[in-house]
């Protein structure tokens, strides 16, 4: 009897998520060593079930880490892989619904082409596997980061500039994932990056108004497209953050308002938006600083 409660107990751990099997592991001690004595091959069944495509599963190689992009990597048939994919198929999912400000430049083509809802569904399908592409060149770019850092020559001079050389893994990696790749997917990945650039030029990034010069607006589009496909998908809830999200929490700040003095209220209200507005473009400004700033230098994206 305890063979068979185990073998149930391994059927459906394969069928929960990440979160759910934490919770799990800890009601008790056989369960805990059960499931760690068999994580990997529910980790497995738990990607082959995330994602369809068996050219997109991390299955050999560990994967970035998108709370940490520049930290330690995780590695790929456990649970903490299985929750990292789990948050990006969700990251996927919100960029890829009507309101989102991702979506607005998608149905700008699909109204321009005039396609159709059957030919505008397979379009987002499409960018859809370009999204989960660009997450899997991330972290390929971010294996060989870390496991094979570029070292400068002994004898190299020590006032050059070796800020390329510090990038050469990524590309090398991406170059290699691309060669790859059928010409579609190509063209989606190149159509996707458009998308990006597009939408963030189109307000999105809530950072407040770009700057005049031409320059500055393409080095802050090339910054963001660069860091999309560094970190993946996760990195447009930094610079798309969800407007309904944004709308959702106005309307509870409203309800907790209607109780409180106007005068305050109406203080508090501007202070947050103020501290939201501030920290937002404190997160878009680090993660801009390496590839355009690198030394403290402005990079023209303003001030709340």
């Amino acid at each position: 009897m305890a063979l068979l409660n185990a073998d149930i107990t391994l059927l459906i751990a394969e069928q929960m998520d990440a979160a759910s099997i934490r919770s799990l592991m800890l009601t008790c001690r056989a369960n805990y060593a059960l499931l760690k004595a068999y994580e990997q091959s529910i980790a497995k069944a738990q990607i082959s079930r995330l994602i369809a495509d068996p050219a997109l599963r991390p299955l050999t190689r560990p994967i970035l880490r998108s709370a940490n992009p520049d930290g330690p990597l995780l590695q790929p048939l456990t649970y903490g892989a299985v929750q990292e994919l789990e948050y990006r198929a969700a990251t996927i999912d919100r960029l890829l619904v009507p309101g989102h400000p991702f979506f607005t430049p998608v149905l700008h083509i699909s109204l321009h082409a005039r396609l159709t809802r059957t030919q505008t569904a397979r379009l987002v399908d499409r960018l859809r596997r370009a999204c989960q592409l660009v997450d899997r060149m991330a972290d390929c770019g971010a294996y060989f980061r870390h496991t094979d850092p570029p070292q400068r020559p002994v004898d190299s001079d020590p006032d050059a500039d070796w800020d390329g050389l510090e990038d050469a893994p990524t590309h090398l990696a991406r170059q290699a994932f691309l060669a790859g790749l059928c010409a579609l997917d190509v063209a989606c990945l190149e159509l996707l990056v458009v998308c990006v650039g597009t939408a963030y030029l189109g307000g999105g990034g809530g950072v407040g108004a770009l700057p005049a010069a031409v320059d500055d607006v393409a080095a802050q589009v090339l910054g963001v497209q660069e860091v999309y496909l560094q970190r993946g998908s996760v990195a447009l809830e930094v610079f798309l953050p969800d407007e309904e999200e944004d709308e959702d929490d106005e309307e509870g700040q409203e309800g907790e308002e209607e109780s409180a003095d106007a005068d305050d209220a109406a203080a508090a209200a501007a202070a947050a938006q103020a501290e939201a507005a501030f920290a937002r473009t404190a997160r878009l400004r680090a993660m801009l600083d390496r590839l355009l700033g690198g030394d403290g230098q402005d990079v023209g994206l303003g001030h709340p």
